[in-house]
């Protein structure tokens, strides 16, 4: 009886979230703020999908200091990884990835690509960026403030490369046209610009939520989390939007959108206000 998988036989929302800057704080990465509402939303059959710059192992370590055991999208949307056993059948597309107990599906190029790609250009570009491979684990320590098993953990991509601009935006408008010419999709993040190929994080959310809905006939509605330039593809792909407001920069410029909220509060704070207003919630029920 015990080895019997109970699966649910439809799910109303999925969540689709970003991390830094969102569920977590910009500043400290804590989340504690949204640990009872993640409870709660699990107790209601509402998936939380993380769909993060973060890569996969900070994801996996992420997922278990949580207890969160639904699919996630990595690296700006480069690639969706699905637990081996989420869905009775794997979904077309999805093969298997280099940890046993994971699926994939890639969107794009590799890592090393697009460091060559920098490489390429960098002359071009004196003393303007710096890659994450050049900065090494204690650059990586020094610009984010992770600790150093966390940054190294950052520094295991897989798809893309981020970069610590240091130029002009000026300059910065001629590297991204440089890059765009590879081929290369330029993201802004809170705090680097993420080298990517032509994914995005909305590409990554229709397609998982293509592969939920395939399973049953009842509409899902699709919430999208986020407080960054990266997160537009993604707050524009879903039903509902709710942008996070940061504490370093303003609200991204997004499309109006009939459904779109923004918090008052920041981070972990903004995320459990805005979801607690989008699902009708008691507010006093999820702060025990």
């Amino acid at each position: 009886m015990n080895n019997i998988k109970i699966r649910p036989k439809h799910w109303e929302t999925l969540i689709f979230t970003d991390l830094d800057g969102s569920l977590l704080d910009h500043f400290d990465y804590q989340v504690a703020p949204a640990d009872s509402l993640m409870k709660t939303l699990e107790t209601m059959n509402i998936p939380v999908i993380f769909c993060t710059s973060k890569t996969f192992s900070e994801v996996l370590q992420l997922r278990t200091q949580l207890a969160n055991k639904h699919p996630f999208i990595v690296e700006n949307g480069a690639a969706i990884y699905l637990p081996a056993d989420y869905f009775d059948q794997p979904p077309a597309g999805f093969l298997k990835s280099h940890h046993p107990d994971y699926l994939v599906h890639a969107f794009c190029e590799d890592r090393a690509h697009w460091i060559a790609q920098l490489e390429q250009i960098k002359a071009d570009f004196p003393d303007q960026f710096i890659s994450f491979t050049e900065l090494g684990t204690k650059g990586i320590m020094k610009a984010t403030g992770l600790p150093e098993e966390r940054a190294q953990l950052a520094n295991q991509r897989q798809f893309s490369e981020p970069v610590k601009w240091l130029g002009s935006d000026a300059q910065k408008k001629t590297f991204i046209e440089s890059m765009n010419q590879f081929g290369a999709n330029i993201e802004q993040g809170g705090r680097f610009l993420h080298v990517i190929g032509r994914c995005s994080k909305g590409r990554a959310l229709h397609y998982l939520y293509n592969q939920y809905q395939a399973l049953q006939s009842i509409a899902i509605t699709t919430i999208a989390i986020g407080d960054s330039h990266n997160d537009i593809a993604m707050l524009e792909a879903a039903d509902i939007a709710l942008l996070i407001r940061s504490p370093v920069h303003p609200f991204p410029t997004i499309r109006d959108l009939p459904t779109l909220f923004k918090s008052q509060h920041y981070g972990p704070h903004g995320w459990v206000e805005g979801l607690q207003k989008i699902l009708n919630l008691d507010q006093d029920n999820n702060q025990k």
